[in-house]
C-alpha cells in the first residue's frame, strides 16, 4: 500500500511537471513584448556555465526567433565554460540554424572561456565588447578528479579536432584555435580582432548592429545580406524557464551527470570544459 501511494505521487509529480514546463514555455513566449517581424533581431542573453539550461535556453531562442521570422538571433554570452555535452549541443543547434547566430561576448569584463571558446568560433557572426577576453579551452575532468594520461591524450585530442574543425568552417584561425585546447592561451578582444578569431569589436548591441549592416552572412542554406535598418530588438528572457519555475529543478529527480563514454574501453568519465 506504501509503495502505492508513492507510485502515486510519483505520477502526480511527473503531470504537474510537464503541465507547469508548457504553461511556463507559454510564459516565455508572452514575455516577448509582441512577435518578431521580418527584419527584427531577437536577444538571447547568457550568463553563466555552460550546462543543460544554457543549452535549452539557445535552442529555444533559436526556435522562437525562427518560427517568428526574425533577421537572426543575438547570443550575448558571459561564460567561465562548462560541459562538453551541453556545448555540443549548442553547437549543433547553432550550425543547422537557417537565421544567423550572432555570438556577442559582452559586457566589458565578460568572457567567452573554455566551452564559450568552442560556442563563439561556431557563430556565423562572431563579436566581442572591450574589456572582453577570450581562450583557456583545455577539457579537464569535473569535480577535480584526475584521467590517466591515456584518458587525458584522447580527450585533448577530440577537442582538439572538433575545435579546428569549427573553425575551418567559419573561416577563423585553425591554429590558434588548437592552441587554446593544448596550451590553454587566452587572448583580449583586440588580439583576438587581429589574429581573426572573431569578426568586430563593439561597445553595444547598436553599435554591433551598425556594423552588421550590409554584411553577407553564409548559411546551410545559402547567404544573406544583413540589414539593420529599422530593425526591431526582441528580448527572449530566461530566467522563469530555466530557474525558478524550472519543473525539472522542482519536482524531476536530479538530471544524469553529463559523461563522455570513451571507446574502446567504455568507461565513463565526467568531462568539462570549464
Amino acid at each position: 500500500m506504501r509503495g502505492t501511494v508513492f507510485l502515486y505521487r510519483a505520477v502526480r509529480r511527473r503531470i504537474l511537471a510537464a503541465a507547469m514546463g508548457s504553461a511556463v514555455i507559454s510564459l516565455c513566449l508572452i514575455l516577448m513584448d509582441s512577435p518578431a517581424y521580418a527584419g527584427d533581431v531577437v536577444v538571447a542573453s547568457y550568463e553563466g556555465v555552460i550546462n543543460p539550461v544554457a543549452a535549452e535556453y539557445l535552442h529555444d531562442a533559436l526556435a522562437l526567433a525562427h518560427s517568428s521570422g526574425a533577421q537572426a538571433l543575438i547570443f550575448k554570452l558571459d561564460t567561465p565554460g562548462g560541459l562538453d555535452t551541453s556545448m555540443r549541443l549548442m553547437i549543433k543547434d547553432m550550425t543547422a540554424s537557417p537565421i544567423p547566430v550572432i555570438v556577442f561576448v559582452a559586457p566589458s569584463g565578460g568572457r567567452a572561456a573554455s566551452a564559450g571558446v568552442f560556442i563563439t568560433l561556431a557563430a556565423h557572426v562572431a563579436a566581442m565588447a572591450p574589456g572582453t577576453n577570450i581562450g583557456a579551452a583545455h577539457p579537464v575532468a569535473m569535480g577535480g578528479g584526475e584521467m590517466d594520461n591515456t584518458m587525458k591524450e584522447k580527450v585533448e585530442n577530440d577537442a582538439a579536432a572538433y575545435i579546428k574543425s569549427i573553425a575551418q568552417q567559419r573561416g577563423r584561425n585553425v591554429s590558434w584555435a588548437e592552441d587554446a585546447v593544448r596550451k590553454s592561451i587566452s587572448v583580449t578582444e583586440q588580439e583576438a580582432l587581429k589574429l581573426k578569431i572573431i569578426d568586430m569589436v563593439a561597445e553595444n548591441i547598436p553599435a554591433l548592429l551598425k556594423q552588421l549592416n550590409g554584411r553577407k552572412i553564409v548559411l546551410s542554406t545559402g547567404s544573406i545580406t544583413f540589414s539593420s535598418e529599422a530593425v526591431t530588438l526582441r528580448e527572449f528572457p530566461m530566467g522563469h524557464r530555466c530557474h525558478q519555475f524550472d519543473p525539472g529543478f522542482l519536482f524531476a529527480p536530479i538530471a544524469p551527470r553529463e559523461l563522455c563514454r570513451c571507446p574502446p574501453c567504455d568507461t565513463r568519465h565526467r568531462v568539462s570544459l570549464a
